[in-house]
């Protein structure tokens, strides 16, 4: 059996694995879309909310874009979300993800570095998560 190299790190791998997240570029619509990924955040609404407010934010600018019409579709129990108005800038939310039985916590940030693209970055937020990452790097 061959075996395809994973596109990004080993720790990224054993948290966000590839296969879930491929052929889907944007991560609002496949958190939405997925219970699985739903099952690895605790509480995953907190981040499903904190993505899309920074979503909402930029959001004009992408006027033809229909990414809200299928988050009703994917997700209307959070219909009440998807009508806010609210808007959070780029900036940083914590985030906790349950792998293998364990919560690891990280410090999720949204990243504008060519002030086109936005790059989701997640950072150890504590010590027992940095010593996880650490021995899958």
């Amino acid at each position: 059996m061959i075996r395809k190299p994973p596109t990004g790190n080993a720790a990224y791998a054993a948290v966000w694995p590839e296969p879930v997240l491929s052929g889907r570029p944007n991560l609002l619509l496949a958190l939405a879309g997925s219970r699985w990924l739903q099952d690895l955040l605790v509480p995953e609404e907190r981040f499903l909310y904190e993505l899309f407010l920074r979503f909402r934010a930029r959001a004009d600018r992408f006027p033809g874009d229909d990414v809200v019409d299928r988050l009703r579709e994917l997700r209307p129990d959070l219909g009440h979300w998807w009508s806010c108005r609210a808007v959070r800038e780029l900036g940083s939310w914590p985030v906790t993800v349950l792998v293998d039985g364990r919560r690891l916590r990280f410090e999720c940030s949204l990243l504008q570095p060519d002030g086109s693209a936005l790059v989701l970055v997640e950072a150890p937020a504590d010590a027992e998560t940095r010593e996880w990452m650490q021995l899958r790097s």
